[in-house]
């Protein structure tokens, strides 16, 4: 069973999805958070985004990525990693990785939007956001356990999931694994017409932060 999302008419506005009721108990401060924008992706960011990003350059070096465990919000996301069972020491947690690829590169690199977007979010307010093809989804995003054997993702690229990992599920599918990269079914395409953006809220991050990362990533996907 699950606990759905309550109504909220205003399209652009956060939703909060739906938590399946097993997956509430396990963990009570889970929530996920939604919201849908006109997104057509592109491959070159616009000047002001590319620009947000070299600036944010500027701020991360050698002795930010060593405090960076200390901080409260991501210590908290390596904490969520490990309860989801994801070893963040193996799998590095968003931001983590981020500083990571900004000292490898010696800059963040553009990769166009909306993941310029979502990039700039994630370092300004250490909160990840994931981004869907809203026109993909099937009703509302949720959270829940996979059934033993059941397919992540379609046709040749599908996997068969053992019982128990958390998915970000639409009413009929999983499409992403919890704190994993979208399946390719469900990502932004150059078909895109809408991006449905979702950020979790954890133990020890505010729903202050997530909707500042939200919010930061809807500015910077205003193109027009």
């Amino acid at each position: 069973m699950t606990t759905q999302p309550p109504s909220l008419a205003d399209a652009g506005r956060p939703r909060l999805g739906w938590i399946d009721l097993d997956v509430a108990e396990e963990h009570p401060n889970l929530s996920l958070v939604t919201v849908t924008v006109a997104c057509e992706p592109r491959r070159r960011s616009p000047p002001w985004v590319r620009r947000r990003l070299a600036e944010l350059s500027t701020r991360v070096g050698g002795a930010q990525v060593i405090e960076l465990r200390r901080q409260e919000i991501p210590a908290a996301f390596r904490v969520f990693f490990r309860h989801i069972g994801i070893d963040p020491d193996e799998r590095r947690t968003p931001i983590e990785q981020a500083y990571y690829e900004r000292l490898r590169r010696g800059h963040f690199e553009s990769n166009g939007l909306p993941r310029d977007a979502q990039l700039a979010a994630l370092v300004e307010t250490g909160v990840p956001i994931w981004a869907l093809d809203a026109d993909a989804i099937d009703g509302p995003l949720g959270i829940r356990p996979t059934i033993d054997g059941e397919a992540l993702g379609d046709g040749d690229l599908a996997t068969r999931s053992p019982a128990g990992r958390l998915v970000i599920a639409d009413a009929t599918r999983a499409v992403a694994e919890l704190c994993g990269d979208p399946l390719p079914a469900y990502a932004p395409s150059r078909r895109t017409k809408r991006v449905l953006l979702y950020a979790l809220q954890i133990a020890g991050v505010s729903s202050m932060h997530v909707h500042e990362s939200l919010w930061t990533a809807l500015e910077l996907l205003q193109v027009d």
